[in-house]
């Protein structure tokens, strides 16, 4: 059994069934689950590019936007009753998320729908990490 779960979560907002899912795994496992809204700063660079807007602006609104998501998934898990921690982190390389990932000591990371490269990227860091990971499709 796993007793802190990792969610890690990239741009893509979860499904309900995706949410669904995950509160259904914390209880069997009665486990803290902790999810990472992670912003990576090439997304924001993308932004900007594509629209010229200020930096300042699109990051505010990329956190705003990841705080929303999360907050939505929180009340779903205490409504059930479980522990919940969120978290909304701009990471500028592999080592940000790696650090992200292992303050916490936990002892699975899950990643939900994520895209082709974002599992790449997580199982790059595989061997750094030390823990399973579980993706969630």
């Amino acid at each position: 059994m796993f007793s802190k779960i990792i969610v890690t979560i990239f741009e893509k907002k979860l499904s309900q069934k995706t949410i669904k899912w995950l509160i259904g795994f914390s209880k069997l496992n009665s486990a803290e689950t902790y999810v990472f809204s992670v912003i990576e700063k090439n997304l924001i660079e993308n932004i900007i590019q594509q629209n010229g807007r200020k930096r300042e602006v699109i990051q505010e609104e990329q956190v705003r936007k990841r705080w929303f998501e999360a907050y939505e998934i929180e009340e779903k898990f205490k409504s059930q009753g479980l522990f919940i921690n969120l978290s909304v982190a701009e990471i500028d390389t592999d080592e940000d998320l790696i650090a992200l990932i292992s303050k916490t000591k936990a002892d699975l990371l899950v990643l939900c729908e994520p895209e082709e490269t974002e599992i790449k990227k997580t199982l790059r860091l595989f061997s750094c990490l030390g823990i399973p990971i579980l993706v969630f499709q």
